[in-house]
């Protein structure tokens, strides 16, 4: 098991990359709780038959956050939801 820590300000996404590949994980699910101040939300809508992505800047509690990672292409990808 793997605890990572991000500061006020990380790019989530490009930091919990960096972290996985420094510790040689490629594949696994996650846990978290805290807080953002931007935020990209994606989700598809039905009606339009495509994804949407609508960005929120402000501070926002994160209740949950799950996800899985997996490698593709050679390249790390991060599946997650969060509420």
């Amino acid at each position: 098991m793997n605890i990572f820590i991000f500061k006020k300000g990380d790019n989530f996404l490009e930091e919990f990359k960096k972290k996985l590949k420094a510790e040689n994980i490629e594949s696994g699910f996650f846990y978290g709780l805290g807080g953002v101040t931007k935020v990209h939300l994606g989700f598809y809508e039905l009606t339009k038959k495509k994804y949407v992505t609508k960005k929120f800047k402000d501070t926002f509690e994160v209740l949950s956050l799950t996800g899985n990672v997996a490698k593709s292409n050679g390249e790390i990808v991060i599946h997650s939801h969060i509420v």
